[in-house]
């Protein structure tokens, strides 16, 4: 399992390169058209109560929710750092009339295309429907499959579907809950299930960021000042690569694994207000990082390290992150 762990890492890093590609408008001309104001977006596919309740599954750091998609039924990713509601997997669903709509280049020069269809199958969820979703992305993503043997994987869950909620993610129950809010004061409409509620909340920050997938807050990385983007989606720790150079060089980073020729390190621990998160199994991240459109070096990349040690409630409308544990 290690190794195809360590494969599928590599290529996840290289898949989200090239899609921050294309949304920052680093990839083609018909990127840089498209993204002047964003991405576009699906319409139809949003929360359709008060409070919904996702079962997780958590498979090799990753939070995956059961579905299908017309007569397909598989996994989903809970992706936090997808702008798109839905990005669909075109390697296992079949979508009318797709074309393409921008395409983008990895660190190592490889190609992903992007397209969109008007319409799609009806999707089902823990007993809910959505059968008007329109103008829906998809790309082919069969390498997650290949990668780590999750599947049938029908894509990622995304940003956009928890625009205007609060979504909890806790992994220690194995349950996303997302909870529609007020549109003036952000507040959501019912208290979390009982079942699912905790009195302990240990840390709260304030985020900011370009976009709803790209939430940036101010930490301690060691004694350094940084900035930390959490991303369901990643699996571990990624830094940009000539900083983790700098540590490398300098002894703050140490060697922590070593598969397939792929060396992960550790080093000091992040501060995030009251919370210490220990970092280890870090990456180098293949795409240069940007915050608010200008280069910033050091930007820690976190996801499942910080998610199995603390539950989070984030508020999309208030852009809060709430740290919690049982």
């Amino acid at each position: 399992m290690a190794v195809r762990w360590v494969r599928v890492r590599r290529l996840l890093t290289k898949i989200v390169a090239a899609l921050l590609g294309a949304w920052l408008a680093l990839g083609t001309a018909t990127a840089l058209a498209q993204t002047k104001t964003g991405p576009s977006l699906e319409s139809g596919f949003s929360p359709g109560q008060d409070v919904t309740v996702w079962p997780l599954e958590i498979s090799q750091g990753y939070p995956l929710v059961r579905g299908q998609v017309g007569d397909v039924k598989g996994v989903f990713m809970l992706d936090t750092g997808t702008p798109w509601g839905l990005l669909l997997n075109r390697a296992r669903v079949q979508l009318p009339d797709a074309n393409f709509v921008l395409s983008g280049n990895t660190g190592s020069g490889e190609k992903l295309d992007v397209f969109k269809s008007a319409r799609m199958p009806v999707l089902q969820l823990h007993g809910h429907a959505w059968r008007q979703v329109h103008d829906v992305h998809a790309a082919d993503l069969a390498f997650f499959e290949q990668g780590t043997g999750i599947g049938p994987f029908l894509g990622f869950i995304g940003a956009n579907f928890f625009a205007n909620t609060a979504l909890t993610l806790d992994y220690a129950r194995r349950v996303a809950v997302i909870r529609k809010v007020q549109a003036k004061s952000g507040a959501p409409l019912v208290s979390l299930p009982p079942e699912f509620a905790s009195d302990r909340q240990v840390a709260s920050v304030h985020y900011r960021g370009d976009n709803p997938a790209f939430p940036v807050f101010d930490a301690l990385f060691g004694v350094t000042p940084v900035r930390v983007m959490l991303d369901s989606g990643n699996q571990g720790i990624s830094l940009d690569a000539a900083w983790l150079s700098e540590l490398r060089t300098a002894g703050a980073a140490q060697p922590f694994s070593h598969v397939e020729a792929v060396t992960t390190y550790r080093a000091m621990p992040l501060h995030i207000v009251a919370l210490t998160v220990p970092t280890v199994d870090i990456v180098a991240s293949v795409e240069p990082a940007k915050v608010a459109g200008k280069p910033d070096p050091q930007l820690v990349r976190i996801g499942f390290p910080l998610l199995n040690r603390f539950g989070v409630t984030w508020n999309y409308q208030l852009q809060t992150l709430s740290f919690f544990t049982h």
